[in-house]
Formats: structure tokens, sequence, C-alpha cells
């Protein structure tokens, strides 16, 4: 169900980035992981489980694809594959740290919402972020470029 989500906001945060904006998409998709993850936590049966464990696949997708796009496109060129390469090890070191965090919390109701909390801190400190230069250039905004 949660790849399934991937899958689906994959197809659907991909094309609304080109025509919304990779920052307005990324606000978007932290709402969406922070509310379906405390949703999670608090589901009763397992229909809703499923529904909200979808959302937080597709919010990941959209995660993943505007903030990779908005950091390359931040960034000087030379530099682009250094930094791809190092937001890669994040990635992988989040995986990690989620493994330690689901050690000591057992319960998964409890542990579903201590990750998906953050999320909110996330979503209220990317409304400092910038558009990308090159896609308000492409939608013909060059004065906020």
């Amino acid at each position: 169900v949660y790849m399934g989500g991937v899958l689906a906001g994959a197809f659907i945060f991909g094309s609304l980035s080109d025509r919304f904006g990779r920052r307005n998409l990324l606000l978007i998709s932290y709402l969406l992981m922070a509310v379906s993850g405390t949703c999670t936590a608090f589901s009763s049966t397992f229909s809703l489980f499923c529904l909200f464990r979808f959302g937080c696949g597709m919010a990941l997708s959209g995660l993943v694809l505007n903030s990779f796009s908005l950091i390359v496109e931040w960034i000087p060129t030379r530099v682009r594959t250094v930094t791809g390469t190092m937001t890669g090890y994040c990635y992988t070191v989040g995986q990690l740290i989620l493994a330690a965090v689901a050690y000591f919390i057992r319960d998964w109701r409890w542990l579903t919402l201590t990750v998906s909390l953050p999320f909110y801190a996330f979503f209220l400190f990317s409304w400092w972020f910038h558009e990308s230069a090159r896609w308000l250039a492409l939608k013909n905004k060059s004065e906020e470029a």
C-alpha cells in the first residue's frame, strides 16, 4: 500500500511541480506527510490505516522529488554531483536513525506519531524556502527569478 502511494505520488507530484512550482508542492508534501502520519497513528480500522499509509507514500514521493529538484536547481553546476551524493547519504543516515528510534519505541502507534510530528516543523520551516530560479524563468517570472 505504501509503495503504491509512492508510485502514485511520483506521477502526481512530478507533473504538478512543473505546473505549480517545486516549493509549493514541497509545502503540500510536508503537510500531507505530517497529517497522514498522525492519522495513521490514530487509525481505528485497517482500511483507514491503509488509506493514510498510501498518503504517506504519496507524500514521500513529493518530498524526494521536489526537495532534490530544488537542491539541484539552487546550487552551481560544478557541485551538483557531490551535493546529489550527499543528499543520498542523508537519506541513508535517516533510515539508520529510524531503525534506532524503532528499537526504543516498540509500539507502532507511538513510533508512527514520533516519526510524523517533525514534519509539522519541517512544514513551517519550509515557508522560508525560495522557489527555484530555473522554474521561475521557465514560467516567465523573470523578475522573481
